[in-house]
């Protein structure tokens, strides 16, 4: 039993009883007794089983679209009230220097997720931003590129914050060529500020933090998009993520083309400061 007294055998005949078969085991067993765990049954609900690999099915055979990016999360959040910024302080600059920095100097990883292109991108959550890309060391008077109400995919998997180079315009890429932002740059890509109002289901929340552009070709499924990953934005969030499943199995009303809820409670923002929320 689980690869354990292998060498224990019982021969049975054809026909047998229960009491008999159970009485041939406790005698080949003898002085041997180990713990076990007995799972429950089944739901036996075959049928819903059976419609979830269809369905499963069906996603899969669809043609894939690089821009199709997975389920939106159930929110209200109206970014265009979302508050100004106040200006960093010097501080927060050197901060987000020093990380930008540090992303430069580590070696590129891949997100975790390896699925194919229209499953991976019809499960994961997608949260709306409106993202301000600049480069580290700028001026107020450099280029900056803004994406409003893009779709972020709300990566657990994913290292960092990553952006598809080809997302972004000619010009601006042009201007990320210049030597100047070679401090920040690495073999895989260019580390950026990324300023990023985002509305998850309570609340909006301001993320000032490093992403990675990288071109398409280093992105999972060769996803042109934005991956909100773990360093200095999810991991600086204190959240509950809620699947429509568990939403519905609660008697909630939630429609099918909404992946679920993200709540967040409190953040940190770039200052180390504690938000609540």
């Amino acid at each position: 039993m689980n690869q354990e007294q292998n060498e224990l055998t019982v021969t049975l005949p054809v026909k047998t009883t229960w009491r008999d078969a159970v009485h041939a085991v406790q005698a080949t067993l003898g002085d041997v007794d180990k713990r076990l765990v007995l799972l429950p049954p089944g739901t036996g609900n075959r049928r819903a089983l059976r419609e979830m690999a269809l369905r499963a099915a069906q996603e899969s055979s669809q043609p894939s679209s690089e821009n199709v990016l997975g389920r939106p999360i159930r929110t209200s959040v109206d970014l265009g009230t979302v508050q100004p910024r106040p200006p960093r302080s010097e501080a927060a600059r050197e901060r987000l220097r020093q990380m930008a920095k540090k992303a430069a100097n580590e070696e590129f990883r891949q997100p975790y997720v390896s699925l194919k292109a229209e499953l991976y991108e019809a499960y994961l959550p997608t949260v709306r931003a409106e993202v301000v890309l600049k480069a580290v060391d700028c001026e107020d008077t450099d280029p900056s590129h803004v994406l409003e109400d893009v779709k972020m995919i709300f990566d657990t998997g994913a290292h960092c914050t990553i952006i598809t180079e080809e997302l972004l315009p000619r010009s601006f890429r042009e201007y990320l060529k210049d030597p100047v932002h070679d401090p920040y740059r690495s073999s895989s890509g260019l580390s950026l500020q990324m300023e990023a109002s985002i509305a998850l289901t309570n609340s909006p929340i301001a993320i000032d933090a490093i992403a990675t552009v990288v071109p398409k070709v280093q992105m999972p499924n060769q996803l042109v998009g934005i991956l909100f990953g773990q360093s200095s934005c999810i991991d600086r969030l204190t959240l509950r993520m809620i699947p429509r499943p568990i939403l519905l199995a609660k008697g909630e009303d939630i429609s099918e083309e909404f992946w679920g809820d993200i709540i967040v409670e409190e953040y940190v923002n770039v200052d180390n400061e504690i938000v609540p929320l």
